[in-house]
């Protein structure tokens, strides 16, 4: 991920927390980031919605990688597979597996439109 979208030809030093005894950190820019705000809101909602994020998330992604769609419809597939998809608000295993595999076809049908 540091590189993209190059690849490194060979090994890296492995990071060491020691080498760097000071972090600091900013805010994060929310809207050059929206799917934390979104990521939250499952945190919020819990439930199935996060499985459903996930599942959204994961086929988008491969379609992007695989240059079937815009970075940008990454987030509009997550969205779009959140506000359709059922919701679950005390779910079983099964019910997890549903979501899943509901999201993974939700964002699809938003990719594929």
């Amino acid at each position: 991920a540091l590189l993209y979208p190059e690849r490194a030809t060979e090994a890296m030093e492995q990071f060491s927390i020691l080498n760097y005894p000071t972090l600091s950190f900013m805010e994060v820019d929310r809207v050059k980031y929206p799917a934390l705000d979104i990521a939250y809101e499952c945190l919020e909602r819990g439930g199935t919605a996060a499985c459903t994020m996930n599942g959204a998330n994961e086929v988008a992604v491969a379609q992007f990688l695989a240059h079937k769609c815009s970075y940008t419809d990454i987030v509009g597939a997550i969205r779009y597979a959140l506000d359709n998809a059922s919701f679950e608000s005390h779910p079983t295993l099964a019910d997890y597996d549903t979501a899943n595999n509901e999201a993974r076809e939700l964002a699809l049908r938003f990719l594929n439109r």
